[in-house]
């Protein structure tokens, strides 16, 4: 249910992923995150209220990643 800002793999960042929803939804997940631990970026410019970022950094650890992801499918079935 998450949709990347960027579509064309070839042009994707390979340490950002850019979300994009509507602004009340990237509101709510950011608030969540930050209420589970987890700090999601903002977007930027024009993108700035309906875009989130996912830094995908080597100090981020494996097991860091899946639980963003874990907390990511649990929150989208709300």
């Amino acid at each position: 249910g998450y949709r990347l800002l960027i579509k064309n793999s070839r042009v994707r960042s390979d340490t950002v992923l850019a979300i994009q929803d509507v602004p009340e939804r990237v509101a709510q997940i950011k608030q969540a995150a930050k209420a589970s631990g987890y700090l999601l970026g903002n977007g930027y410019g024009a993108w700035k209220h309906n875009t989130f970022r996912i830094a995908n950094f080597p100090a981020i650890s494996d097991q860091q990643m899946q639980e963003l992801i874990t907390f990511l499918r649990n929150w989208q079935k709300k």
